[in-house]
């Protein structure tokens, strides 16, 4: 499971680096965390509503469309059990 990684300092002129982030984008937490493998990502926290989304398009897509996305799940696959039928011998008393 992924882990929370500590806020990095700022850049060199004061401010961090912002990508184009979409506009309602203050009522997000963005929070790095940081995988198995060491690289890091963010996850987007909304602060009312408490939807978690995985990318700024998601983030995007949710505040101009009020969409949320569509992930499938890990299914489980139901493979077919078969029972070994049990013998008709007689019980021994």
């Amino acid at each position: 499971m992924a882990k929370p990684v500590k806020k990095s300092s700022p850049k060199k002129n004061g401010n961090p680096v912002l990508n184009k982030l979409p506009e309602g984008i203050e009522h997000w937490i963005i929070r790095p965390m940081q995988r198995k493998n060491g690289k890091i990502y963010k996850i987007y926290i909304h602060k009312v509503r408490k939807i978690t989304l995985r990318s700024v398009k998601e983030v995007e897509r949710f505040e101009m469309y009020g969409s949320l996305p569509n992930r499938k799940g890990n299914k489980i696959s139901k493979k077919k059990t078969t029972l070994k039928k049990k013998s008709n011998l007689p019980l021994e008393e």
